[in-house]
């Protein structure tokens, strides 16, 4: 659980103090640095729907924007301190814990070694001498490499909430329905790009084959990193173009029945010009702030994208197959918990569903 109560009195001092910290990463080594190769693996457009003109254009204004672009987690940023300030964790008074970290299978353990040490030379982790020790593990990924997962429930049990919440996802969803354009992006371990304040590293705490080590950065799971991602995001970026959602970026074009097909003087049809400005605008804003977006998940110039679950295109919204598939495999309940999970899995996609409420009501008694 976490704590409801007020925040220190001097909280406020204490942010904009945290808030002089130094950069976490060089600035001067931040960004891809284009090549005719990599340039061309960037998502641009999709059937046919992009001239190769108009494929140039966002080329070039992607050329312009290479601090804001990154291929590998070596060019990721870290966002300026001064934009937006080290997340602060205020705690209530508390016995110092110490968790033993789960055992490592030995297979895994020279991945592990790698990782620890990649995390190491971001400024992700950092060596410690805390009182605090959390129980951390791992979980090997699809793609054969290691996510590391800190439990941090005793941190959260003593830290004061803070009640800031992540955008409606209806609402969300409804803004970029029949739009004539899209560009989404996403940042590149978003987390990892949002400074940890240093006088709440030491609660972060870790045991690990190397040496004690800490979080610099914000740790998933930690009861105020989410409202504390998203309060940033929304104040830094106009929701005319774009609602962010945590780490996700979707950029909405006009909407369909405003569509100008019309040539420019360039030979650029002007609903796609008019989009290029707005996302190179998003982009410049990343770099100025020290933001950057991942190569593998990001993608400009579309017919259609994924906004939180649902597909958004020049017709409207409709969930995206791929998660309606897994909710329709799942089992038959048996249980409150079971219950659950189907709700759960399906209150994103209720606008979708008639007289949803009437059906699901059962559930809930």
């Amino acid at each position: 659980g976490t704590i409801a109560t007020q925040l220190p009195q001097n909280s406020k001092k204490q942010v904009e103090l945290v808030a002089k910290q130094p950069d976490l990463r060089d600035a001067r080594r931040i960004g891809h640095k284009f090549t005719a190769e990599t340039l061309a693996k960037w998502k641009i457009g999709g059937d046919d729907f992009l001239t190769d003109y108009e494929k140039k254009k966002f080329e070039e204004m992607i050329l312009s924007y290479e601090k804001a672009l990154s291929f590998s987690i070596e060019e990721i940023s870290c966002v300026d301190p001064k934009v937006v300030a080290p997340m602060v964790i205020f705690t209530m008074s508390h016995v110092p814990w110490d968790l033993k970290p789960i055992l490592v299978p030995r297979a895994m353990l020279p991945k592990l070694i790698d990782l620890l040490k990649e995390k190491m030379r971001m400024g992700i982790l950092e060596p410690s001498m805390a009182p605090d020790s959390s129980r951390w593990f791992i979980v090997p990924k699809k793609n054969g490499s290691l996510r590391f997962i800190q439990d941090l429930q005793p941190t959260n049990s003593v830290t004061i909430r803070n009640v800031g919440i992540g955008p409606i996802i209806d609402d969300v969803v409804y803004e970029f329905a029949g739009r004539a354009i899209y560009s989404v992006g996403d940042l590149y371990f978003g987390y990892d790009q949002f400074q940890l304040a240093i006088k709440s590293r030491d609660l972060m705490m870790i045991r690990t084959p190397l040496e004690l080590m800490r979080m610099c950065t914000l740790p998933q799971g930690a009861t105020n990193s989410v409202a504390h991602m998203q309060n940033a995001m929304l104040r830094e970026f106009v929701p005319k173009i774009i609602i962010p959602f945590l780490d996700d970026i979707p950029m909405k074009g006009c909407v369909t029945e405003e569509k100008d097909e019309t040539l420019d003087a360039t030979g650029c049809r002007k609903f796609v010009r008019n989009h290029i400005r707005d996302v190179g605008n998003i982009l410049n804003r990343l770099s100025e702030v020290h933001l950057t977006l991942s190569r593998e998940k990001s993608q400009f110039g579309m017919p259609e994208i994924l906004v939180v679950g649902h597909v958004c295109d020049s017709f409207g919204r409709r969930p995206n197959p791929v998660k309606v598939e897994v909710v329709a495999k799942l089992a038959d309940c048996r249980s409150t918990i079971e219950d659950r999970r189907v709700l759960g899995g399906c209150v994103f996609f209720c606008l979708s569903i008639p007289h949803y409420a009437h059906i699901a009501e059962p559930l809930y008694a």
